[in-house]
């Protein structure tokens, strides 16, 4: 069948409930999509290594995007079809511009080599290794302890991470935005709520860019349709046809354009796309 268009999705509390797992029914609803001639993709900030454990009901071909688009992963093989990498230069550059006050970094060595983290043991706290090694779980390969990130030997990382309140983050914002070839964005961490998370890629590597390169690479012509519930969401929900925001997500989202689902705990996604389809193909009174 012809393809009527691109939907692309985020996977944290737009498609999965508190159990970080996609439900039957949303699973079941984007397979009918896709029979019905949608292509999808699924946009997140997560490492593939992270992200499958989400995505393994799925059972019909779709692009998986991960790091917020650094690494694009084909529909059925799993291969990386695009990349965008930020250089050991600016990632210096952005460690410069670190305050104190935030925990110290993660790195992320990328898709292709297991999603492990560069990191500086001496310098978290003992309050974080908890949290530390829960993340070391989540990769195929083991985390590389450095005294400096200045001796990582890998020239281009997808992904660097900086934990700390929202208000501190917003303020790290501003200082980053001096760094050129860099796209930056905070967000409510899907492991511990309490904490915020600051996600720094390639400037290319944002959810509104991704979106545009598999929209590019199958060449569709029709509608595409966005689903997110956080800032990291934004670029891909601005550049949409037709936006669909979380309830859940900040209230500064919930703006005039864009249509509000149900949370991801009551399979919100569900209505929502059925109205927005509806909606484009004339269907409504």
């Amino acid at each position: 069948m012809q393809n009527r268009g691109l939907i692309t999705l985020d996977i944290d509390g737009t498609l999965t409930d508190s159990s970080h797992q996609i439900p039957e029914p949303v699973s079941d609803y984007l397979s009918y999509l896709y029979d019905e001639g949608w292509e999808i993709a699924l946009i997140t900030g997560r490492t593939y290594s992270y992200a499958k454990h989400s995505i393994e009901g799925l059972q019909f071909p779709f692009y998986l995007c991960v790091q917020n688009g650094a690494d694009i992963l084909s529909a059925e093989e799993r291969k990386v079809v695009s990349q965008a990498y930020i250089s050991k230069q600016h990632m210096e550059e952005v460690l410069r511009c670190a305050s104190k006050e935030m925990y110290d970094p993660f790195i992320y060595a990328g898709f292709e080599r297991g999603d492990f983290c560069y990191y500086r043991s001496d310098k978290l706290p003992t309050s974080f290794a908890k949290y530390s090694q829960k993340l070391m779980t989540l990769c195929t390969a083991p985390w590389v302890s450095l005294q400096e990130f200045s001796a990582m030997s890998q020239q281009g990382v997808p992904l660097i991470k900086f934990f700390g309140e929202y208000s501190l983050l917003s303020r790290f914002e501003k200082e980053l935005s001096k760094i050129p070839n860099i796209s930056v964005s905070s967000i409510v961490d899907p492991i511990n709520p309490k904490l915020h998370i600051c996600l720094i890629t390639h400037a290319y590597a944002n959810k509104g860019s991704a979106a545009q390169s598999v929209k590019e690479m199958l060449g569709i012509k029709g509608p595409h349709i966005a689903a997110g519930d956080d800032r990291n969401d934004l670029p891909m929900l601005s550049i949409a046809d037709k936006a669909i925001v979380m309830q859940t997500a900040p209230m500064e989202m919930h703006t005039s354009g864009m249509y509000i689902a149900k949370p991801a705990e009551e399979c919100g996604i569900i209505d929502a796309l059925s109205f927005v389809i509806q909606e484009l193909s004339g269907e409504l009174p």
